[in-house]
């Protein structure tokens, strides 16, 4: 057997047996859990203020801290208005 021709083969050997091995490991991790609906909360934006940017980075991408009316804030680049409505999805994760 030619040496060259083995080597070849070892390496696309190789490479089928590792994608078949992240396959399998992909399926195994995800395939006990499952996402269950619980419900939607409806909340009411209080505040919005424009982030400061501080950086080069951040003028590039600017964006907004949103107050909801249970005190949460996040950051968005959808400008909200005072009023808005901003629904959760709340879904239970069962192992």
């Amino acid at each position: 057997m030619n040496e060259k021709n083995f080597w070849a083969n070892f390496v696309v050997g190789t490479a089928i047996v590792l994608f078949a091995m992240c396959i399998i490991a992909i399926v195994l991790k995800d395939g006990g859990k499952s996402a269950a609906y619980v419900g939607r909360e409806k909340h009411v934006v209080t505040s919005v203020k424009r982030h400061t940017p501080r950086s080069v980075q951040e003028e590039m991408n600017l964006y907004y801290d949103v107050t909801i009316d249970d005190t949460t804030t996040f950051k968005t680049l959808k400008n909200y208005s005072v009023g808005d409505t901003v629904y959760y999805e709340i879904y239970k994760i069962n192992k």
